[in-house]
């Protein structure tokens, strides 16, 4: 019989997410600015400007939020201190100065816009790739090679990725790691291996997983984990207690 494995469920999208952040003016704000002959787009920059200057920023920030800095000007050195980036985004129009993708792209990330973002943020943490149907292998090496303190990655699409892709998440410090539902994945026990060897992980989900065994899961439960979490991969043959 084959049982399902959950010790205990978590939402890896939400660890350490909170909510985004607003960097609209405020009214009274944008008034005296008006009456100063400031433009309200002035102000806002300022204050972006002054909240990074501050490392005051500790919710994630989104895609149509970075991409709107960049456009307007704010400079790369102030945003090194961000910390939380939330690609999970979809649907919005893409701003194209600056190297960006062309509004028909419609919020899909691609490698190279991948390895300009994270350029700019090289003390991230937190990292949610959401949906984003270009990631791949490659994306893997890119986030190991541009944000050296990631502690939390979380994505719930990962057709393209395969076992070789996980071995370059083995030197980061990664404490969360979610891969959601992986019904299409490519992901075998020889990538779970190479997961075990990430020695500060505390968290791991894969869902509906049907390539990975036993076996592979037995080299995870080795690991002092705080939440493993398996269930619907059908594969596995024997519960966790």
């Amino acid at each position: 019989m084959v049982i399902a494995t959950l010790v205990p469920s978590f939402d890896g999208r939400n660890y350490q997410m909170g909510k985004t952040l607003e960097t609209k003016v405020p009214p009274e704000q944008a008034a005296d600015a008006a009456q100063a002959g400031i433009s309200t787009s002035e102000v806002e920059h300022a204050s972006i400007i002054e909240s990074i200057a501050k490392n005051s920023l500790k919710n994630p920030l989104t895609l149509k939020q970075f991409r709107s800095w960049v456009n307007a000007g704010i400079p790369k050195d102030l945003m090194r201190n961000i910390q939380h980036l939330n690609l999970d985004e979809i649907g919005d129009a893409v701003l194209s100065r600056d190297g960006f993708l062309a509004p028909h792209l419609m919020g899909w990330v691609t490698d190279e816009e991948l390895t300009k973002i994270l350029s700019y943020v090289p003390q991230l943490e937190t990292l949610c790739l959401g949906g984003q149907r270009l990631i791949s292998n490659a994306w893997f090496a890119i986030i190991a090679e541009l944000v050296p303190s990631l502690k939390v990655l979380t994505l719930s699409n990962h057709k393209n990725i395969t076992d070789a892709g996980l071995a370059s998440l083995k030197e980061l410090p990664l404490e969360c790691l979610c891969l959601g539902e992986a019904t299409a994945s490519q992901i075998t026990d020889v990538g779970l291996r190479y997961i075990a060897e990430i020695p500060s992980l505390q968290m791991f989900q894969i869902k509906k997983c049907h390539n990975i065994t036993d076996s592979g899961v037995h080299a995870l439960r080795a690991k002092p984990l705080i939440t493993l979490d398996c269930s619907g991969c059908h594969s596995l043959t024997w519960c966790f207690v």
